[in-house]
């Protein structure tokens, strides 16, 4: 890890994942919240333009745009 900042959740929260914390398969809380936020970013972060032209390859053979 590059390094890292702390950041404040609310106590319930944090609590609320201490109990589903071994059923999730991660150690910490720590390591929860932070796959968590990597998977959200991953899922917003704009593609580049070469993934969307091959999308948009993909979507026309579908025939969904033309």
């Amino acid at each position: 890890m590059l390094g890292s900042k702390k950041i404040k959740l609310p106590k319930f929260i944090y609590t609320d994942i201490l109990e589903i914390l071994p059923a999730t398969g991660y150690e910490t809380v720590e390591d929860y919240v932070t796959d968590l936020v990597r998977r959200d970013l991953a899922r917003r972060k704009p593609r580049d333009i070469q993934e969307e032209e091959e999308i948009k390859k993909r979507l026309q053979g579908l025939g969904y745009i033309s």
